[in-house]
């Protein structure tokens, strides 16, 4: 049955399920890099380009206005090894995809402390799996 992967204890089930969308945000991201790996907008080119004078050691760059500095910071270590040109922007889509998994990874975790921390908190009602009026209130 292809439901069994979703049995068992409330805790296990949003385990699983939490899986199975970690699981299709990385190959859906996966195929959007393959399927737009040389195409980036223009404020994306700025930032490498920016990340790459902070990796060249020119820390003014990161002093504007307009530009936000942590991204082209934490873009610094790509250009660090040299790439050639055509890989730049296949590793800047994957350096986008690290971010995607950390953010759902963060957000995982606020998820489920705020769930585990609230002792009022049916689970089950939340899976569907009875019927939430017999929950004392």
């Amino acid at each position: 049955m292809p439901f069994e992967f979703f049995s068992g204890e409330p805790r296990q089930q949003r385990d699983r399920i939490g899986m199975v969308f970690l699981v299709f945000a990385l190959a859906f991201g996966l195929v959007e890099i393959y399927a737009c790996r040389y195409e980036l907008d223009p404020d994306g080119m700025d930032y490498l380009d920016i990340g790459r004078q902070v990796a060249e050691g020119h820390w003014g760059a990161i002093a504007n206005s307009y530009w936000g500095s942590l991204d082209a910071v934490l873009r610094a270590p790509l250009f660090l090894f040299h790439p050639p040109v055509a890989a730049e922007l296949p590793l800047a889509h994957l350096f986008c995809l690290v971010i995607l998994l950390v953010a759902f990874l963060a957000f995982r975790f606020f998820l489920h402390s705020c769930l585990d921390s609230c002792a009022f908190w049916d689970t089950r009602c939340l899976c569907g799996l009875h019927s939430c009026s017999s929950r004392s209130r």
